[in-house]
Formats: structure tokens, sequence, C-alpha cells
């Protein structure tokens, strides 16, 4: 079990931050909002490791920060690459998201166009749509958009 000095000017993240810590089998030793006095409480805490958590860093803070690491080098981890991963995770599953709704928007078009036009039911339409995909080797949200680009062209 290793001994955790969390630093987080963010008092809700840094309440996340320790509940999974603690989780995870560690022991929060304290948390600060700052770097300012960081020295000073490594020397008193002796923590094994040290999460910094912050948007832009001070000088001070950076000073404070190569201070400690010149004269007490101690496990350091950033907890902002992780946050930076999540982020940018959560962004890539936001995308794709996105997307897959865009197509399921052009594919429910272009199955009432087809209804529309061609007094299909909504089964009938989808099914058909659904043949041209494979008989072609497109996506169906391609080959919805065809039909949708077309019945504007037409009508």
């Amino acid at each position: 079990m290793a001994s955790v000095l969390v630093i987080d000017e963010s008092q809700q993240r840094a309440v996340e931050i320790c509940t999974g810590l603690i989780q995870a089998g560690h022991q929060v030793a304290e948390v600060l909002p700052s770097a300012l006095e960081l020295v000073a409480r490594i020397e008193e805490i002796k923590p094994d490791i040290i999460l910094i958590e912050t948007e832009s860093p001070s000088r001070d803070t950076l000073e404070h920060l190569g201070v400690m690491n010149r004269d007490m080098p101690r496990p350091a981890v950033d907890v902002a690459v992780a946050h930076f991963e999540e982020h940018l995770a959560l962004k890539r599953e936001l995308a794709e998201t996105s997307r897959k709704l865009s197509e399921r928007k052009v594919i429910e078009k272009a199955k009432g166009i087809l209804m529309k036009s061609r007094g299909m039911d909504e089964e009938t339409a989808y099914g058909a749509l659904g043949k041209l995909p494979m008989e072609r080797s497109q996506p169906l949200a391609k080959v919805a958009g065809n039909v949708v680009d077309m019945a504007e062209l037409l009508l």
C-alpha cells in the first residue's frame, strides 16, 4: 500500500481522485490545494507517491517541484496524463456516437423516401435499403445517402 500526497486546485476533483486511490488500496496521506508548501509537507509526510493535478501550473509551483525533485527524489505521478487520456477517449466516443446518429438519420430519411415514393411499408423499405449495400459492397449509410441525394435531385 502506497502513501499518496494529492495536490489539486479543485476540491471536487481531489475528492474523486482520493476516492479512486482508496478503492485501489492506497493511503491518502494528505490533500493540498497547491504546491506552495510542497517541500515542507513532503519532509513531514514522506509520501511514496505525489499526484499533482493542475490546469496550468504557476512559476512558483514549477520551482517548488524542481526543488523537491532535486532535494528529495520521490516517484511522481502526473494525474493530468490520465485525465488527458480520459478526455481523448471521451472525445473519440462522442465523435463515434455523433457519426452513428448522423448515419441513422440518413438511413431513416432514405427509408421514408422509399416508403412514400414506392408505397412500401417500413420493413420492406428497410429490406430494400439493406440489399443495396451488399450488392455494391458499400456501407448502408453511404447507400442511404445516395438515395436521399437522388430524391432531392429528382424532387
